[in-house]
């Protein structure tokens, strides 16, 4: 089995939560069933101004390569959209999520297919009747250009794209790139760094965030001075690859999910030993870890802060049926942090293995995906679900 990351989006309001998940409603809005309407999500949702949910999914759809969706709410519930399929051609097997950019245009990634079956960054436009037309961006090819990115993407202020290959690279470790839009129309990719050299960390899952200077920080799943992952920054540079700084080696195992800010400029994320941990940045430079709390269950997603700074997350096992569970972690006096468990999937009709990130709507709710459960499809254990928890 392999893992899998996202990078969520949120609107910060406040949840309010019980000491337990008994006062926590899981409401299942979508099951996949692994055919026309795709299966097996493993992306972080995003949802657009009207409420709408964007998501991939890894197979399915009229090729059986993959779709993005939309799910809106009507007056008879949630209704699935399919609003590409890929063809395997220009894209195979979508892992990280979807992002817009101002014109409403979604982007995403694919981790093989393509020209070269290193997979793709791709383009969904909206025409005037309603339907979406892809245009590949860049085709990966296992190369200096990397292989597999399955980790969300983010823009810079000036509409440059940013992602990472899990493979690839001159040491076939991966790399951090960047996609800059041309005057012509067409795209043109930079290799800011080449993982896999010396204490270097290795095989990115997830995608980068940026600073207000630019500066570029995510994590690894392997490499690094214990072999267990890294903690990265790649700063600018004004030619040639950008310049790394390892923040912190991990001597557990790695890290899954991507990294998040908080408004102080502390970064927090997760590793798969169940560790939900926080960096701290010191005048001089140097930055510190420690850790929050122990979550039971591998937790793989990218956290994600509400406006009163409680953390929200998933674990791919743990719970009451080790089928994965969705927990708060909420700030307390004297630095210490209080954990509930909101839901714990039981593997049936409300999903189970919940491994990437959650958002928040106006009014607090949750919203993720499960990449199994929800019914009887994708030999036996369910094609996965799109789930929403209530306050």
């Amino acid at each position: 089995m392999r893992l899998w990351i996202a990078i969520s989006a949120a609107v910060f309001v406040m949840f309010s939560l019980s000491a337990n998940s008994s006062g926590q409603t899981e409401e299942v809005l979508y099951a996949f069933t692994g055919g026309a309407d795709g299966g097996t999500p493993y992306s972080t949702l995003t949802s657009d101004a009207a409420g709408h949910l964007y998501g991939t999914t890894y197979n399915g759809g009229a090729y059986g390569a993959g779709t993005v969706y939309e799910l809106s709410l009507g007056s008879a519930g949630w209704k699935e959209r399919v609003l590409y399929s890929f063809t395997s051609g220009d894209g195979y097997g979508p892992y990280g999520g979807i992002i817009f950019d101002g014109q409403g245009n979604i982007y995403g990634t694919t981790a093989s297919g393509g020209v070269h079956g290193g997979g793709t960054v791709y383009e969904l436009k909206r025409a005037s009747n309603g339907t979406w037309k892809e245009a590949v961006l860049h085709n990966f090819g296992g190369g200096e250009s990397g292989q597999a990115p399955e980790g969300n993407l983010v823009f810079d202020d000036a509409g440059n794209l940013y992602g990472t290959t899990f493979y690839g690279g001159m040491n076939g470790k991966g790399v951090v790139w960047e996609l800059l839009p041309q005057t012509r129309g067409d795209w043109s990719l930079r290799t800011l760094h080449t993982f896999g050299s010396g204490m270097d960390g290795a095989n990115p899952y997830a995608g980068v965030v940026l600073d207000s200077a630019g500066n570029a920080y995510g994590t690894t799943w392997i490499g690094g001075a214990n072999d267990s992952g890294v903690v990265f920054e790649l700063a600018p540079t004004m030619t040639g690859p950008w310049k790394e700084k390892i923040l912190y080696s991990f001597s557990g195992a790695g890290p899954v999910g991507g990294l998040i800010f908080d408004a102080q400029g502390n970064l927090y994320g997760t590793s798969f030993d169940d560790l939900v941990f926080k960096l701290t940045p010191s005048s001089g430079g140097e930055w510190s870890e420690s850790s929050l709390a122990t979550v039971a269950g591998s937790p793989e997603s990218t956290p994600v802060f509400d406006g009163l700074g409680n953390l929200y997350g998933t674990t791919l096992n743990g719970g009451t049926s080790n089928m994965g569970s969705v927990f708060e972690l909420s700030p307390a006096t004297g630095g210490a942090w209080s954990q509930v468990q909101l839901h714990s999937f039981t593997g049936g009709s409300d999903g189970s293995r919940a491994d990437v990130g959650l958002i928040l709507d106006s009014a607090g709710n949750l919203y993720g995906t499960t990449y199994a459960g929800g019914g009887t499809g994708c030999g036996g254990s369910g094609c996965g679900v799109v789930f929403q928890v209530k306050p």
